[in-house]
């Protein structure tokens, strides 16, 4: 069972919240990890969780980042606007 339906992308949340993926119960000592299907299944399931919650993570990062570089560039653009107003004014 995937954490996402099959093509569909994990919604992207703003939080810093930890993710919500459940752990599988590791097997005993007396079985080998390997031998136990049901464990690998939810290992994996398990992993592909936390490889989404990770994607997701850094998408929402990279759209932090892109916004506060958008806002540097329009404060820039400004300072730069009223620099070239005042030395005309000036002339």
């Amino acid at each position: 069972m995937a954490a996402f339906a099959e093509g569909a992308a994990a919604p992207l949340v703003d939080s810093t919240a930890p993710p919500a993926c459940k752990k599988p119960i590791p097997p005993n000592a007396v079985r080998k990890a390997d031998g136990d299907t049901d464990f690998q299944e939810n290992y994996t399931v398990y992993q592909q969780c936390i490889k989404d919650y990770m994607d997701a993570q850094n998408s929402l990062a990279k759209l932090h980042v892109d916004a506060a570089n958008a806002a540097a560039i329009d404060a820039n653009a400004f300072a730069q606007r009223l620099k070239d107003m005042q030395s005309n004014s000036g002339q």
